[in-house]
């Protein structure tokens, strides 16, 4: 099954890597996130179209507790590695939209680490990690020069120490551009 699993993203990368645009995403791209979930992204171009993405912050989660009938929102400190790419910036500039800092739609490999040391609760779940490895489709606009939005949904696969389990992935994020380099 891994063996499958690399054999389609290399697959994928290839395909990928082999399209040709004339437009570029930014060679460097660092972001604050904001909202409920705060972190801060770097985005480094890797070919014309593609970038790798790395984000370190935290996440919103849940506990549950069977003997008490329960379930906490928590926050878990998070890593998570993403790999873009951007398709339609070409399109987005012939009908004369704004493509910097990477404001473009994209398809994705999206992995996601997280730390089982909950923030700001004394409860942690009985995972020590955990993990996702998910296929996202998204979009990313920056606005105003600085203001920056990423959505993103895809399927993906997670596990940790104890269990694992097919799940969706739903990513938000709205952040400010802190640095840029074209």
């Amino acid at each position: 099954m891994q063996h499958k699993l690399m054999i389609l993203v290399l697959l994928c990368t290839t395909l990928m890597n082999a399209q040709n645009t004339d437009a570029e995403t930014s060679k460097h791209l660092l972001k604050g996130n904001l909202l409920i979930t705060p972190s801060l992204e770097y985005e480094k171009r890797v070919t014309n179209a593609t970038t790798l993405s790395l984000q370190l912050g935290v996440e919103l989660g849940t506990i549950e507790n069977e003997i008490l009938d329960e379930t906490r929102v928590v926050f878990y400190p998070t890593l998570d590695i993403d790999y873009r790419y951007y398709y339609n910036f070409r399109r987005r500039q012939e009908k004369g939209k704004n493509t910097t800092h990477n404001s473009a739609n994209y398809f994705g490999l999206a992995n996601s680490f997280s730390n089982a040391n909950t923030i700001f609760s004394d409860r942690n779940p009985r995972d020590a990690y955990f993990v996702t490895i998910a296929g996202v489709y998204g979009l990313q606009r920056t606005y105003w020069k600085k203001l920056n939005l990423r959505f993103e949904f895809g399927a993906g696969y997670g596990f940790s120490d104890i269990q694992e389990t097919i799940l969706p992935v739903v990513n938000f994020s709205l952040g400010w551009v802190l640095w840029n380099q074209s």
